[in-house]
């Protein structure tokens, strides 16, 4: 019996030191061993349903998807794509480019999901992206706003013409 309780006390120390079961977006830095990326997660990000909206009812992304148009090569390049947008015409910056951004830049664009609603967004994913980002922690969103800085840079903004 003695060690089966050393063995799960050793267990849940273990799991405790090595963040399992953490939810959410936490608030690793992006840097070390182990780091994992903001950006990436969406990817995989589900979005829950918009209140008061009938099922079924998608984005521009997924009509485009089902009608077999055009689209970004992934859905990180999708988000680049509305960030972009957010910055090029939204917000209307000066000296910004589809490889050179500042992330200042990023974290104006970022606040436009935040402070407005859904709707009022164009985009291919307006209400993924707006609850993906009011997810996150400020410390997360100013762990994506210098990593979507780092992905424009290498890979530009792939959006369809």
């Amino acid at each position: 019996m003695r060690l089966v309780k050393v063995l799960l006390l050793t267990l849940i120390v273990g799991c405790f030191l090595s963040g399992c079961g953490k939810s959410g977006s936490g608030n690793d830095s992006g840097t070390g061993a182990g780091a994992r990326s903001i950006l990436a997660t969406i990817e995989t990000y589900k979005a829950p349903a918009p209140e008061g909206e009938m099922p079924g009812v998608g984005e521009t992304y997924d009509a485009r998807k089902s009608g077999n148009l055009p689209l970004p090569p992934t859905l990180t390049d999708t988000f680049i794509a509305d960030i972009w947008q957010r910055m090029s015409m939204d917000l209307k910056l000066q000296g910004i480019t589809k490889n050179h951004v500042s992330e200042d830049n990023v974290k104006q664009a970022l606040n436009v999901y935040v402070e407005r609603g859904w709707k009022d967004i164009a985009g291919y994913r307006p209400w993924t992206h707006s609850s993906f980002i009011k997810s996150l922690s400020p410390q997360d969103r100013e762990t994506l706003a210098k990593e979507v800085v780092k992905y424009i840079e290498t890979n530009g903004v792939k959006d369809v013409e």
